[in-house]
């Protein structure tokens, strides 16, 4: 349970379990900010290790054609958008009459 004391949102402070162990209280938007920070960090360690992983190779590579059948331009056409612009893939479009004589 946290308590939190002080009129205004600049000067509460803020005193968790944690907290009242060891005596430290905390500014409300320093608490905030702090755990912001800490989130920042991790996701860019993660996308840094990501990055790393594909660069030796580790992960295994996408092909960068992208065959789409009829169901998925009716119903994903907005995706299909959104990876024609990313530039990342080549999407190769079925000839209609070929593709429903299969």
């Amino acid at each position: 349970m946290y308590t939190i004391t002080g009129m205004e949102k600049n000067t509460s402070r803020v005193t968790s379990p944690e907290n009242t162990e060891t005596g430290v209280d905390q500014p409300v938007g320093q608490r905030k900010h702090m755990m912001r920070n800490m989130a920042h960090l991790w996701l860019k360690a993660e996308v840094n290790e990501l990055e790393s992983k594909v660069r030796s190779g580790q992960c295994p590579q996408l092909s960068p054609y992208l065959v789409p059948d009829i169901s998925s331009f009716c119903q994903n056409l907005a995706l299909l958008k959104q990876l024609r612009l990313s530039k990342r893939f080549i999407i190769v479009v079925p000839s209609v009459g070929e593709y429903n004589n299969d």
